[in-house]
């Protein structure tokens, strides 16, 4: 595991995040937002690229438990996943080349403050209750 990773259980599956993202994650699973991956984006100390890479940010979620809206700062939204099985749609965001502690920091807590806006998926807790 990594500096920057956590070991979490998730939907009763224990998964490694990034630190950055676990509150993230946790809260959009809990509200009934089914994540299937994620990178909070990395600074040049946590992770081996070269200098000036574009970085991003990302989360994957399940196609059937899409969030009803997506931050207004995304840089895109992709479709991914093969025919025939539950097919992904991931969110990201552009960090820039070389991003720094304190602005993925930020990144991540613009983040954390639309997944506290959203409301409670009932379609998939009804569907969990059953």
């Amino acid at each position: 595991m990594k500096d920057y990773e956590t070991k979490v259980i998730l939907n009763g599956v224990p998964v490694t995040l990034d630190k950055r993202f676990v509150n993230i994650i946790l809260l959009l699973n809990a509200k009934g937002y089914i994540t299937s991956d994620c990178c909070s984006g990395h600074t040049l100390n946590e992770v081996k690229m070269e200098p000036n890479t574009e970085s991003f940010a990302y989360i994957g979620f399940d196609e059937d438990y899409l969030p009803p809206t997506f931050p207004s700062n995304i840089h895109s939204v992709n479709r991914y996943g093969s025919k025939g099985k539950h097919e992904k749609v991931g969110i990201d965001w552009r960090v820039g080349p070389n991003p720094t502690d304190e602005e993925l920091d930020i990144l991540a807590s613009s983040i954390f403050n639309w997944v506290i806006g959203l409301p409670y998926n009932e379609r998939y807790l009804y569907e969990k209750s059953l």
